[in-house]
């Protein structure tokens, strides 16, 4: 079965507090349903198109568990702290 992977590209921050509330709960709630952090942070070397201001990519078992992960109340619960705070996309992708 194939791994799956959580990647969070930000390309604005708006309110760092709100970042660093949410991200204080975040990581427990994906945490509790199996994530394991892979990379966090704004050091970053663009390549190609547009420099992220900050990444992070966690990993899963499967990707059903990445879905209940982003899907819990836990994570709705931290999601609800960012509210505005920052532009970025995110998205699940199946590993190979």
């Amino acid at each position: 079965m194939a791994k799956a992977y959580l990647i969070s590209i930000y390309s604005e921050i708006h309110d760092p507090e709100k970042l660093k509330a949410y991200a204080t709960d975040a990581l427990p709630a994906l945490q509790a349903h199996g994530a394991t952090p892979l990379a966090r942070g704004s050091e970053i070397v663009s390549k190609e198109g547009s420099q992220p201001l900050r990444t992070v990519v966690m990993e899963f078992d499967r990707m059903e568990a990445a879905k209940k992960a982003y899907e819990s109340e836990e994570y709705k619960g931290a999601l609800a702290k960012l509210e505005g705070g920052v532009d970025r996309q995110l998205f699940l992708i199946e590993g190979l």
